[in-house]
């Protein structure tokens, strides 16, 4: 009788996914017609498309890909919907209107190649499969200790992070958004700032514990908080990238953990999906306010339209890094450049040296660091880059500067290859698990940031000592073989 309900239900799948593909690839045909006419490029048409294959694969277990679809929103959002927006808008960015077309016709190669890899890695790499029961422990002393121990470190070191935030704030207040990255000064010591760099790794160290619904929300509430305070300073990325990490661990946890509780229900992503157009909108007005523009739109749509315009428009330092690649010497490994500026000019190590480390928007830090970010907006922005501004980076960018066309498709498959080992976490391995979740919420900024940031974070000698710390602390606590069978479908 199993066997037969079994087989029905594969039946009923298969039956399921063939009817979707029916539907889909007229769907994918349509829009690919639709690029075509209005004048994009054979490049960004495939990138487009090869976004959409891969998208579709993915949500045929959303719970288990979470992470790699946010990562692809962010990666299409950010690199390509711009100047897809352009030709439909008949709009050009301002940064794109004297670009030379080798350097435009460049950046669409290195977003097809980046896509193709990205998809290439994670579907490639078998991810880990578990049974269909498997013996969980409900009363592990360890996973309460780590626990323990996290939020510990979590309240502690939270409100020194929340009081820099404030002081931001009020920094910017007084003295304007772009003055903040010229003239800023913490009104903490260093060594105390430092202490507040443990808050995200324990925020992460305790949603690796699977806390329960009653236990996750004061922390969450807690960073939203801080979220906010840095989002009224006119910071956006920490509020979306952070917001879309934790909404992809609760709908993963609809699935995995779930201790039978419905954790994102439908209508809660109902209102989200249909809230997105509003969100853009509120967050690209934010742009206007920290810089004190007037609003000039007169609609809704031109609004939203504009918002894809620029901020889709993160691949102009693709562009950028073409027309200026002979100016970039040998060995800057801009690709590593997070793990290398935090050895050379990091707090603790300047600290211990007694060296002072140039500020991020100076000459110095420019053409000595490995910062492409600072480097490429020096280059064609020198006097707004020494004055706080900057275009900032992206991963793709940097792994051209380093390794050309076969580094993109190298470093893009290893991201790929990572987002396959994300989609297991597990509860009964609490350090890696820290790791994974502390390495995606830094991921998924990377398409606009740096290649090493997700590996730059966990080569921090603070992320390593809070590691040390816990597993020490919770190493002290004997495992209870008290233990259940629980039905976790890992498909």
């Amino acid at each position: 009788m199993e066997n037969t309900s079994n087989s029905f239900s594969r039946s009923k799948i298969r039956i399921e996914r063939s009817f979707s593909a029916v539907v889909f690839i007229p769907c994918l045909f349509i829009v690919c017609l639709v690029f075509f006419f209005a004048g994009v490029d054979i490049y960004l048409t495939l990138t487009t498309a090869l976004f959409l294959i891969t998208l579709y694969f993915c949500f045929a277990n959303v719970h288990k890909n979470i992470f790699f679809i946010i990562f692809l929103f962010s990666f299409y959002i950010f690199l390509v919907s711009g100047e897809v927006a352009e030709c439909f808008l008949n709009k050009t960015y301002y940064l794109n209107l004297n670009m030379p077309y080798e350097a435009t016709r460049h950046s669409h190669i290195c977003l097809l190649i980046s896509m193709a890899f990205l998809s290439l890695g994670f579907f490639v790499m078998k991810s880990k499969k578990a049974n269909d029961i498997q013996p969980v422990n409900i009363m592990d002393n360890n996973i309460k200790a780590y626990q323990r121990v996290s939020l510990m470190f979590f309240y502690t070191t939270y409100w020194i992070m929340l009081f820099n935030s404030i002081n931001k704030l009020v920094f910017v207040v007084k003295n304007g958004y772009v003055a903040y990255y010229s003239s800023y000064q913490p009104l903490l010591p260093s060594i105390v700032l430092q202490l507040g760099d443990f808050c995200p790794m324990a925020f992460c160290g305790f949603l690796a514990t699977f806390p329960d619904k009653k236990e996750i929300k004061k922390p969450i509430i807690l960073y939203a908080v801080n979220l906010l305070t840095i989002l009224f300073m006119g910071q956006r990325g920490g509020i979306v990238y952070i917001g879309c990490f934790l909404f992809g661990l609760l709908l993963y946890r609809n699935k995995y953990y779930s201790y039978s509780k419905t954790w994102v229900k439908k209508p809660i992503i109902v209102i989200g999906v249909i809230s997105i157009p509003f969100l853009l909108v509120g967050l690209h007005l934010i742009t206007f306010l920290r810089n004190g523009y007037d609003v000039i739109y007169n609609s809704f749509g031109e609004t939203l339209g504009d918002f894809f315009i620029n901020i889709g428009s993160s691949s102009v330092v693709i562009k950028f890094g073409y027309v200026y690649r002979d100016q970039i010497q040998s060995f800057r490994f801009f690709s590593m450049g997070d793990i290398l500026n935090y050895f050379k000019y990091g707090r603790t190590f300047t600290w211990l040296t007694g060296i002072n480390a140039p500020s991020i928007h100076s000459e110095t830090f420019a053409l000595e660091g490995h910062s492409f970010a600072a480097f490429i907006s020096y280059m064609f922005m020198k006097t707004r880059f020494l004055r706080g501004e900057g275009a900032g980076s992206s991963f793709v960018a940097e792994l051209f500067a380093d390794f050309g066309y076969l580094g993109v498709g190298l470093g893009s498959m290893i991201y790929g290859i990572l987002f396959k080992k994300f989609s297991s976490l597990d509860k009964s391995n609490w350090i890696l698990t820290t790791i994974k979740l502390y390495m995606i919420m830094n991921i998924i900024k990377t398409p606009r940031g740096s290649f090493s940031s997700p590996f730059g974070v966990v080569v921090n000698l603070f992320f390593i000592a809070f590691i040390f710390i816990c597993h020490s602390y919770a190493s002290k606590y004997p495992k209870v073989n008290h233990t259940v069978p629980r039905l976790i479908k890992n498909d």
